[in-house]
């Protein structure tokens, strides 16, 4: 009769804990998911804001390649000054970095899933992007310069 509840209190505790980690599982579910809408809606706007300054960019070229630069310095100033402004996508990456540190990735069982979380944090916040980012974007400035400084002198 002892090894009968002991056995019994031991089925218990292991339904209590497999619901608990399906509890888990779906909250951190949640929460990635909120990540992710975030980073959809910042990663827009990032886009947004790059068309906008390639359009400033290219009015800036004009103004420059324009003979009379006297004249058009209100207007080289204007969007010469969207030459540095930088607006760079760092993805929200505060529960993947809980789930890294705290080893609670093993909720998620389904391995697609996994792999798709982990592959997605890669691409966002890797070294090698942002770097590739950062000299486009330095690529940019320097050859606005350039162009200015050539018409200018």
């Amino acid at each position: 009769m002892l090894f009968l509840a002991v056995f019994c209190g031991f089925l218990a505790e292991y339904q209590l804990e497999h619901f608990i980690e399906k509890q888990r599982e779906k909250k951190f579910a949640l929460l990635l998911y909120e990540d992710f809408k975030k980073d959809t809606v910042f990663l827009n706007n990032v886009i947004h804001v790059k068309e906008w300054r390639e359009k400033k960019f290219d009015s800036l070229f004009y103004f420059t390649r324009l003979p009379d630069l006297q004249s058009n310095a209100t207007a080289i100033y204007y969007y010469s000054w969207f030459s540095s402004f930088l607006y760079r996508f760092e993805p929200d990456d505060a529960t993947i970095q809980q789930l890294r540190s705290s080893g609670s990735l093993r909720y998620f069982n389904n391995l697609k899933l996994y792999n798709s979380i982990t592959s997605y944090y890669l691409s966002c916040s890797g070294y090698k992007n942002l770097e590739e980012y950062n000299d486009r974007n330095n690529m940019q400035i320097s050859m606005a310069k350039e162009q200015l400084s050539a018409n200018l002198w």
